[in-house]
């Protein structure tokens, strides 16, 4: 974990606008859009550092379904205008070229422009310094200019994965918490597996996690720093809480309490009281009497849990079986107007609402097999996706467009996939080991 921390802080990087931002917008929400053709020239460089860049670069724009890459192969002489009637008859509509250099072999300059290749106009250039030992987190950066340049969408190339990395044998898994970078790259562990955590999520900002970890077999909610590793575990003197997730604005916390009679209810948690006590206490780990810094939203005679703020914080979603069987509600804030809005076969869970607030997604439980699911957020248009023997806990990309999830094989084997929620397509995120329960930052 340290070694993640102390590579952010070597990241020091400036952005100088040099002419005008391309006009091009694209709504990623429509069904009917086409990527944009675009010509990766690599990156010049006297060392492979440039081909290193090129290659994050064009994964990452490649990944982000938005984006056709025609080829990274030439590399532009930055001095001079592209032969632009050359990269036309490649079908490009726009070429991105650049170079880097360094200074002392520790500082390095990333010098980037793109040309709109009908027009013959530079459409973005950019400029962008920082520590060598940071390339790739500078790579993203890069990709990130380039992305909101040309589609006029908020960028999310540098943002973070939480996940779960399982090892050992299936019956005895041993669940490290971990981060790494959108892309798989940088992986850290901020837990050792002595005790079994799951469902992480990030705080807004970025600088803190929530995640359910297990001790003496007993699931309690715990609020953990990212910079320090400092922990504030929530000590019930019941059963203990489960999947936690922050609000929008992260001052609060809210999870399903478990009861004794198996029934569980949904609590909201005091952050800014937790983080008191826990600057406090220094980096520790430290055991709080939860019930303290608790208020009760739901109640009944039934099962609620797994929730989800809207991105304005009004609303909240949550599975219930309060109708038999577990199907999507929405509740105010404050726990008031409790209303059920899927209405379909089948037993739904772990719902997450989406960064534009249009969308909330969810695990599907039907005939045996597992799907995951969107809909809108008053249930309608449901539509599901990766039907198979185990899929779950589906998370949004910061873009709105895309989904992580989980999927298990028959053996037991977890790992982690996206899915662009437009075209359907879906692709393998790889780690060191097998990976459950993903989370992916909004805040940049």
């Amino acid at each position: 974990m340290c070694n993640f921390f102390k590579i952010l802080l070597f990241i020091i990087f400036a952005v100088n606008s040099q002419s005008c931002a391309a006009a091009l917008r694209v709504d990623v929400s429509g069904g009917n859009f086409n990527p944009i053709p675009i010509y990766i020239a690599k990156i010049a460089s006297s060392t492979e550092l440039g081909d290193n860049i090129t290659n994050v670069v064009s994964g990452d724009l490649k990944t982000s379904a938005l984006f056709n890459i025609i080829g990274k192969s030439e590399v532009i002489n930055l001095d001079h205008s592209p032969v632009f009637i050359k990269f036309k008859a490649l079908g490009a509509d726009y070429i991105v070229g650049g170079k880097v250099s360094s200074k002392l072999d520790k500082q390095i300059t990333i010098e980037f422009y793109a040309w709109n290749v009908h027009t013959g106009q530079k459409v973005l250039a950019r400029r962008i310094y920082g520590d060598l030992r940071g390339w790739r987190q500078l790579a993203h950066m890069v990709a990130d200019a380039i992305y909101s340049g040309l589609t006029g969408e908020k960028p999310y190339f540098t943002s973070k994965l939480l996940f779960i990395d399982e090892t050992g044998p299936v019956d005895k898994r041993i669940k490290k918490l971990a981060i790494m970078d959108q892309d798989g790259a940088n992986v850290a562990y901020l837990t050792n597996g002595e005790q079994l955590a799951i469902t992480p999520k990030f705080a807004p900002d970025r600088q803190s996690v929530v995640y359910t970890v297990y001790i003496n077999d007993s699931p309690h909610s715990c609020l953990q720093e990212l910079k320090t590793g400092a922990r504030a575990i929530l000590e019930q003197s019941s059963n203990g809480t489960i999947a936690p997730s922050f609000s929008p604005d992260g001052k609060s916390v809210i999870m399903a309490k478990l009861r004794d009679n198996g029934n569980a209810s949904l609590f909201s948690l005091d952050v800014e009281k937790v983080m008191q006590s826990l600057k406090a206490a220094g980096p520790r780990t430290m055991l709080l009497h939860g019930e303290g810094y608790m208020h009760q939203l739901t109640d009944g005679n039934n099962i609620d849990a797994a929730s989800s703020f809207s991105p304005d914080g009004k609303q909240i979603v949550f599975a219930s079986d309060s109708s038999g069987q577990q199907k999507l509600y929405l509740i105010n804030a404050d726990g008031t107007g409790k209303t059920q809005i899927s209405r379909g076969s089948g037993s739904y869970s772990t719902p997450v609402w989406a960064p534009r607030g249009d969308y909330i997604a969810f695990t599907k439980r039907e005939h045996g097999q597992f799907s995951i699911g969107i809909c809108r957020i008053d249930g309608s248009e449901e539509r599901l996706f990766d039907t198979n023997f185990h899929s779950e806990r589906p998370c949004w990309a910061p873009n709105g467009r895309s989904l992580v999830f989980f999927k298990e094989n028959a053996m037991g084997h977890p790992k982690l996939y996206a899915l662009d929620i437009i075209t359907g397509e879906e692709r393998q995120i790889l780690t060191p080991h097998d990976a459950s329960d993903p989370d992916w930052s909004f805040k940049l």
